[in-house]
């Protein structure tokens, strides 16, 4: 978190909850940088962002996929309230992005 200086974290539980914050922008962004979050945890919810005008991906910056013959674990979340946002947090992030892309196993 560090590298996103300055930064104010916000605890919330549930990524439905999380993602909810970022789509009302209450928050800028919502962090997700291990696996866990499935297409049901974001399906809905990614679309609540976008319609607000907000960004997401997976930790490899690729777009969610929901093919029901794909797994349905997520690698990782970055969900921004707007694509200017997510833009700064992958540029801040930098090597430590690349980082945790490696670190990410399912």
């Amino acid at each position: 978190m560090e590298k996103l200086a300055p930064v104010d974290i916000v605890r919330l539980g549930g990524a439905g909850n999380k993602c909810c914050s970022v789509a009302n922008m209450r928050t800028d962004a919502y962090l997700h940088p291990s696996p866990g979050l499935c297409n049901w945890d974001l399906v809905a919810n990614e679309s609540l962002i976008k319609a607000m005008g907000g960004f997401v991906t997976n930790f490899d910056g690729d777009r969610l996929e929901y093919d029901v013959n794909k797994s349905h674990k997520i690698r990782g979340l970055i969900a921004a309230k707007t694509f200017n946002f997510y833009a700064q947090i992958k540029a801040r992030m930098g090597e430590k992005l690349a980082e945790i892309q490696q670190s990410i196993k399912f």
